[in-house]
Parts: structure tokens; C-alpha cells; sequence
């Protein structure tokens, strides 16, 4: 799918953050090398932050449609709060969907700049040892970039099942529409489970490489609230 003006602008906007995020952790250490681990950890810890609040949007959205599910009265006010939130999503969905084109490209820059450096080691042992943890870092990045195509995916199930649902009831918005909509109002319920069991499980794939950058340990997130588990949380991409 072609990029639009807007996307462009997106990232535009999000790289020229990352490029200032990485000036002002420069400061912290006069090695290159160094400036350019913590400049990448630094992407990962805004990313996680970004993670957490995609999560919190996508179960206020999941509260708005059990809201409408159980409405008395009047349907209009809470099928209304459910549009606004589904709206919200769509939002979320495209900032992460741009964030990752980010933190693609910056992982891939960091990468290949620390595979250089390490061509560089004249001692044999140091050399194979530093390039074994090069790969592994290597691949903790490709994870990430599977995690998010994972994410994505169930952003774009998601909304898909929302915007049936909207589009549904919009056009009789009663109860009888409502009652005869309820499998797939638990449909759309647990497709969004799914979706913020993914959410989190890039979250921890996004904590671990960001600890393995950082010269400082980072903080992993602390979830404000329960999730029931799903299989995103524990399978790993191969």
C-alpha cells in the first residue's frame, strides 16, 4: 500500500523526535559507540511508553462496545461513546503503524553501524565472541519486526470487526438489532483480547532488546491492568 502525505509526515515527524532523543542522550558518554546503543535503547523505551497507551486505548474501546452491549434506554449516547472510541483506534492503529517504520529503520541502522565496528576487533576470540552477541541483538530486532507485524495484523482485525459492527447497528440502532448482533459483539470483544495480548507481548520483546542496548537496566513496564492470557504472550517468533 502506497504511503500517504500524512504517513510521510507521521514518520518525518517521529524520526526528527528520535534524532533529538539520541542528541540528547549523546550527552551522556563521549564514546560513538556507546552514543549510539543508548540512542537506539532510548527509541525502544518511547516505543514502550507509545505500547502502553495503545493498550489502554483499545480496552476503553472494548468498554464502550460492553457498554452499548448492556445500554438501557436510550442506545444513542453509548452507541455514540463506542464510535468515538472506535475513531481512537483507528488513530492508535496508524501512530504504531508509522512508529514501527521507525524503529525498523533504526534498528537496521544500528545493526549494520555495530557489525562495522566490530570488523574492526584485531583480537580473534574477542572478535568471533562480539560477533555472536552482534547476531543475537540482530535477531532480537527481527522479533520485534515480527511482533509488530503481529500487532498490526490484529489492529486491522480489530477495527474491521468494529466497523461491522458500526455499520450494522447504525442502520437500526434498537434492541432487537442489538440482541441479534451479540455473537458478534463477543466476536469483536475477543479479537481485541487478542489484540492487547500482542500489544503487550511487543511491549516485553521491545523491554528485553532495550536492556540489552542500555547501559542503564530499564524499568519493564507495569501493566495498570489485568489481561486474560492468550498465545500471543507466549509464542516467539522462529
Amino acid at each position: 500500500m502506497a504511503m500517504t502525505v500524512s504517513n510521510r509526515s507521521r514518520i518525518i515527524a517521529l524520526t526528527a523526535a528520535v534524532i533529538a532523543a539520541g542528541m540528547l542522550s549523546g550527552c551522556r558518554s563521549t564514546d560513538p559507540a556507546v552514543k549510539r546503543s543508548q540512542q537506539a535503547a532510548d527509541v525502544l523505551v518511547d516505543t514502550s511508553a507509545s505500547l502502553a497507551s495503545g493498550e489502554q486505548t483499545v480496552m476503553q474501546s472494548q468498554e464502550a462496545l460492553r457498554t452499548l452491549g448492556q445500554a438501557k434506554g436510550d442506545l444513542r449516547p453509548a452507541f455514540d461513546l463506542f464510535v468515538t472510541q472506535l475513531e481512537n483506534v483507528r488513530k492508535q492503529a496508524a501512530r504504531l503503524r508509522d512508529e514501527s517504520e521507525v524503529v525498523k529503520s533504526q534498528a537496521a541502522m544500528y545493526c549494520s553501524a555495530r557489525q562495522t565496528d566490530v570488523k574492526t576487533i584485531s583480537n580473534d576470540e574477542m572478535r568471533q565472541v562480539a560477533e555472536r552477541r552482534a547476531a543475537h541483538v540482530r535477531e532480537e530486532c527481527d522479533n520485534i519486526k515480527e511482533r509488530y507485524a503481529q500487532v498490526n495484523a490484529s489492529f486491522d482485525r480489530y477495527i474491521r470487526n468494529l466497523s461491522d459492527l458500526q455499520t450494522y447497528l447504525a442502520n437500526e440502532l434498537n434492541y432487537g438489532a442489538l440482541d441479534s448482533g451479540q455473537k458478534w459483539v463477543d466476536e469483536a470483544l475477543k479479537s481485541g483480547e487478542a489484540l492487547r495480548g500482542n500489544i503487550r507481548a511487543l511491549s516485553f520483546q521491545v523491554e528485553l532488546t532495550g536492556n540489552m542496548l542500555s547501559p542503564v537496566p530499564l524499568a519493564a513496564t507495569r501493566w495498570p491492568n489485568p489481561i486474560i492470557p492468550t498465545e500471543a504472550l507466549a509464542e516467539r517468533p522462529q
